[in-house]
C-alpha cells in the first residue's frame, strides 16, 4: 500500500526522491527503471511510493507497468488492467485513455501493463517501447517504469536501452548477497544505466524503511 504522507516510510521515499534528483550531473534522470533480483522484493511498492513522493513535490509523474508477465501496479491503486502499456505499444489507445490520473494524488497518473503479451522481452527491446516512453514523457516531468526482476528473465536488460536510470530494489533479510551481485553484473553487462540500489523492509526500529547506495562514474 502507499504510505501515509507523514509516516516514516513516506519520509524515506522523499529522501530517495531527493537522492535521485542529484544523480545526474547536468539534470536529473526523467525515465527511471525500477527492478529487483527476484519477484517479491518490493519493486512495485517502491515505484508506487516513490511516484507519490515525486508527485507531491510538484513533479508531474507517470508510473508505467512494464512487467508484462506479472504486472501488479494497478492493484496498488485499485485500477482495472484491461488497457495499459501494451495497448499503447499496439497503438490501440492514446496516452489520454491509457493513463489514469490518481484522484487523491495531484500530478500522478498510472499506466497499467494492460493485456499480457506472449513475447515480453521482444516487446521491451523493440524501438516501439522507446517511442511509447518518449511519448509519455511529453506529458510529464518523470516516468517511473516497473519491470520484471533481473535474474529470472532478460526483460530488464532489454528495457534498459530506453531509460536514463536504473534502480535495483533489495529486500532486507530476503535477497541473498550473491543474487544482488549477479543482478548488478547482468545489468552492467547490458549497459543498463544503473545508478544505485534501494534496501527496503528494514527493521522497524531503524529510523527509515529504506537505505540507498549509488554508483558513480
Amino acid at each position: 500500500s502507499v504510505q501515509a504522507p507523514n509516516s516514516a516510510p513516506a519520509e524515506s521515499y522523499r529522501s530517495l526522491r531527493t537522492s535521485i534528483q542529484f544523480v545526474g550531473i547536468q539534470r536529473a534522470p526523467r525515465i527511471i527503471q525500477v527492478t529487483s533480483a527476484h519477484a517479491g522484493e518490493g519493486k512495485t511498492a517502491t515505484v508506487s511510493n516513490l511516484g507519490v513522493a515525486l508527485a507531491r513535490s510538484g513533479q508531474r509523474t507517470v508510473l508505467v507497468d512494464c512487467d508484462l508477465r506479472r504486472g501488479r501496479l494497478h492493484t496498488f491503486f485499485d485500477l482495472k488492467n484491461d488497457v495499459g502499456f501494451t495497448s499503447l505499444y499496439l497503438d490501440e489507445e492514446t496516452v489520454a485513455t491509457a493513463a489514469t490520473p490518481i484522484a487523491d494524488v495531484k500530478n500522478l497518473s498510472v499506466v497499467p501493463c494492460g493485456p499480457i503479451p506472449p513475447n515480453p522481452s521482444e516487446i521491451l527491446s523493440d524501438k516501439r517501447t522507446g517511442e511509447v516512453l518518449a511519448t509519455l514523457l511529453e506529458t510529464c516531468d518523470v516516468v517511473l517504469v516497473d519491470c520484471p526482476p533481473v535474474l529470472p528473465v532478460s526483460d530488464p536488460a532489454a528495457l534498459s536501452v530506453w531509460v536514463e536510470a536504473t534502480i535495483l530494489v533489495v529486500s532486507s533479510g530476503v535477497t541473498r548477497k550473491q543474487d544482488v551481485q549477479r543482478a548488478v553484473e547482468i545489468l552492467l553487462q547490458g549497459d543498463a544505466p544503473l545508478v544505485g540500489t534501494v534496501l527496503n523492509n528494514v527493521r522497524p526500529q531503524d529510523e527509515y524503511a529504506y537505505a540507498s547506495s549509488y554508483y558513480h562514474d
